[in-house]
């Protein structure tokens, strides 16, 4: 089975299904924008009435189809499903009812829709600009990870420390995709078509992370002032405010204990 082959059986037992008022691809295949390694990003929708039931029988409801190595829940209490089917066909299945499907038109293909739940839908999205909230989480996350350079370097235990890179890396990534401010969280498997060519080559650059001391430092170094200068700017147009006296505060520590200092 391809995964066109899932999605189009998908939509037959969707027709076949009384319950199922509508079934929409979303993602990049449903923009029109996947590749050969896209998922499919599947949304159900149903009755109110029929949708605890639903989604409690979801599971044998798509085991019906292909025999699943992966199903599972990320997101405990939201019904939605990221499922791996035999051949290692990536799919996801969110199960909503109508006037809470999130999405627009331009990002929806409609596969079946008894409903037309598809007209009841906004054409498009508006960018959505980040919140102070959010970009401060950020630095503040930011700070705090830097912040266990103290504790890896008492126990000398700088393999750990790797995954502290790893942590601040994903960081920067997320401030990158805040700042284009996109619709609708996009998914993270994709930096190229959704960063720009700049923000790409940034994370090109970044140095190889060994567990070493010089290696872990240096990676440090460089990561602390991209993420937070950026961090920076973005809160200032937010209309937020720094958090100067964490940042002041996390130097002293850092110069005092390890003797590290980032560039500004």
């Amino acid at each position: 089975m391809t995964r066109e082959d899932l999605i189009a059986a998908l939509t037959r037992k969707g027709e076949a299904d009384p319950r199922v008022l509508a079934l929409f691809l979303g993602g990049s295949l449903g923009t029109g924008k996947g590749d050969a390694f896209s998922d499919a990003d599947m949304i159900l929708v149903v009755a109110p009435e029929d949708h605890a039931a639903f989604v409690a029988q979801a599971q044998a409801w798509a085991e019906a189809l292909i025999p699943l190595l992966i199903w599972r829940a990320p997101y405990p209490g939201q019904p939605l499903f990221t499922a791996v089917g035999e051949g290692w066909l990536r799919f996801d299945l969110t199960i909503t009812v109508p006037g809470r499907v999130i999405g627009s038109q331009a990002r929806l293909k409609a596969l079946v829709d008894k409903a037309e739940v598809w007209k009841s839908l906004p054409p498009t999205l508006p960018p959505r600009a980040p919140s102070a909230d959010e970009i401060e989480a950020i630095a503040v996350e930011t700070l705090r990870i830097l912040g266990l350079l103290y504790v890896v370097a008492g126990r000398s235990d700088w393999a750990v420390a790797v995954t502290g890179v790893g942590l601040l890396r994903n960081q920067l990534i997320s401030l990158m995709v805040m700042d284009t401010h996109p619709q609708l969280p996009p998914g993270a498997l994709h930096l190229k078509r959704i960063l720009p060519a700049e923000d790409i080559e940034i994370l090109a650059s970044l140095p190889p992370v060994g567990p070493t001391q010089a290696s872990i430092l240096q990676a440090n170094a460089v990561l602390a002032p991209l993420i937070l200068n950026r961090a920076r700017a973005m809160l200032e147009r937010a209309g937020g405010t720094w958090p100067q006296a964490l940042e002041d505060a996390l130097r002293a520590h850092l110069k005092a204990k390890v003797d590290f200092e980032f560039p500004a």
